[in-house]
């Protein structure tokens, strides 16, 4: 869709505002507790790598060592605080809404690009995630920003597009293995472009320059692994990312039934709006570009079999089908503008008519569930914070000094406190935990080994309901000095003075003081 210079540089400068507004918004609400247990585990390794512990040979990680090293990187600039941590998703989320606005532009112009980064940016998923201390829209941005570079190659004659869609892709799978099913998706895009007709690379068509160019698109992964070898302990790092996701896949196996369910609940019931005209721009795209339709319609389907692979699929991985959608929905909303001015200067036929009926029940489908997404949006302002929270944070700041050490099976506990938890135990995840991963056993010689002067058995459960052994082993061992009525509990390895002690407590203090700059709001 062709439009004039002057058009594409107010587009441009609407786009600009655009995303400087959502990334201007987005790092002002960065308070509160708590949104995903995951955030402890990340912000925890962050702070103890900043602090000179080394990734995965000291400190215990699941994930890529890129999620880590971003959020280091924020504690070096702004110091060690969840603010930091989530700022830097929003910057990773930012680039993210970028890659979809430009994906949109390249199959519908300026006004479905425009459509798209509003339709993405409301999304409450997205509106929510791209705050979080959780690597799943970074990964997913970076990985559009692949597709988005490989795109630019049908356009432009130029290889390097190639190398920085690899280079992207391979950022996107060193913040978290989400986007493997885009690897696939980038390999067809190379040889399509090669054995399209209509591709502008004509000359050049067949098997050889497809290899050529598969190799431009490699060659950053390639560095990029070298990178993390020789600046990491393999072994460990092996073990901690690709082996304990073979463990875990083995206890949690994949149910295609239930996962597909969560699909189909995700797109119809949470999305339904955005999904309406996602269909309705697929078929529009169809309709004018259908090779860049048909790369569109893959990265449905390669979305649909990664996530439905998932065990287990958490609600935050499904937010990988935000991009695409997004891409599609934008493109609809330009299709259904390019018709409805088609029909003002009485150019539309009967038959043409049609298909702008259809998009108008789309668009009319996702107006009517705006009012509720943007209840919801207002609802997300801030990460949940209960007064057990607040209680927990003030009582570890007071009765346990800033260089001693606590086990926690919430992180994020400590963490608001400044305290620090042992290296390997960073993550004691449910899925660490059920997998085997981390066993009552290992934990009593870690507690033995680290002398940890608190012991937080929180609300999840994760030590009390699944290492009974351990819990009664801290009884016998350590002294109860916090009980909630959630179940949480906080142990001492010593009695609090009498003076400005916390006494003994069943029911902690329900008032809490207004939190000064950097603690829990």
């Amino acid at each position: 869709m062709s439009e004039s210079p002057p058009r594409d540089r107010v587009a441009a400068l609407a786009l600009i505002g655009l995303i400087s507004a959502f990334f201007a918004w987005q790092v002002a609400h960065l308070d509160g507790f708590r949104w995903d247990y995951d955030e402890g585990p990340y912000m925890m390794a962050a702070k103890l790598v900043h602090s000179g512990h080394r990734l995965y040979s000291e400190v215990y990680s699941a994930q890529p060592p890129l999620f880590i090293a971003s959020i280091v990187v924020a504690f070096a600039m702004l110091g060690p605080s969840a603010q930091a941590a989530r700022a830097t998703m929003v910057v990773y989320s930012t680039i993210g809404l970028l890659a979809t606005a430009l994906l949109a532009r390249e199959l519908g112009g300026w006004l479905a690009g425009l459509s798209a980064a509003v339709l993405l940016a409301l999304a409450p998923d997205f509106f929510l995630y791209s705050r979080a201390c959780i690597g799943d829209i970074p990964s997913m941005s970076m990985a559009a920003l692949a597709i988005l570079f490989a795109l630019r190659h049908w356009r432009w004659r130029w290889r390097g597009w190639l190398a920085l869609s690899g280079l992207a892709l391979s950022a996107g799978l060193l913040l978290k293995l989400l986007p493997l099913f885009v690897v696939p998706l980038l390999g067809l895009i190379v040889i399509l472009n090669r054995f399209n007709p209509s591709s502008p690379l004509k000359p050049e068509h067949g098997w050889r320059p497809a290899m050529a160019d598969l190799i431009w698109l490699g060659l950053p992964c390639f560095l990029l692994l070298l990178w993390c070898l020789l600046a990491y302990d393999f072994w460990p790092m092996c073990d901690q990312v690709i082996g304990f996701w073979l463990q875990a896949r083995a206890v949690f196996r994949p149910h295609l039934a239930s996962n597909g369910q969560k699909i189909i609940a995700y797109l119809a019931i949470l999305n339904g709006g955005m999904s309406s005209l996602a269909i309705y721009g697929l078929w529009a795209t169809f309709a004018r570009r259908p090779v860049q339709a048909l790369v569109m319609a893959l990265w449905l389907i390669l979305t649909a079999l990664g996530l439905a692979n998932h065990a287990p699929l958490w609600p935050h991985l499904l937010t990988a089908w935000l991009f695409p959608l997004a891409v599609l929905a934008g493109t609809a909303a330009g299709d259904i503008a390019h018709r409805l001015d088609a029909l003002g200067r009485g150019g539309s036929t009967r038959s043409k008519a049609k298909p702008l009926l259809v998009g108008l029940c789309a668009a009319l489908v996702y107006l009517s569930t705006l009012p509720a997404t943007i209840k919801l949006d207002s609802q997300l302002l801030a990460a949940p914070t209960s007064e057990e929270d607040l209680d927990a944070v003030r009582f570890l700041k007071a009765v346990i000094a800033p260089t001693d050490c606590v086990i926690a099976d919430e992180q994020l506990i400590p963490f608001w406190a400044g305290r620090d938890v042992p290296p390997p135990l960073t993550d004691t995840s449910f899925k660490r935990v059920i997998s085997g991963r981390l066993t009552a056993h290992q934990l009593i010689a870690m507690t033995r080994e680290y002398e940890p002067k608190a012991i937080v058995f929180w609300s999840g459960g994760r030590f009390a309901d699944h290492l009974p052994d351990y819990l009664k082993w801290v009884r016998a061992t350590y002294r109860l000095a916090r009980r909630y009525d959630s179940g949480a509990q906080i142990y001492l390895s010593v009695e609090p003075s009498a003076d400005g002690g916390f006494p003994l407590a069943s029911n902690p203090p329900t008032s809490a003081a207004s939190p000064r700059s950097g603690e829990v709001r």
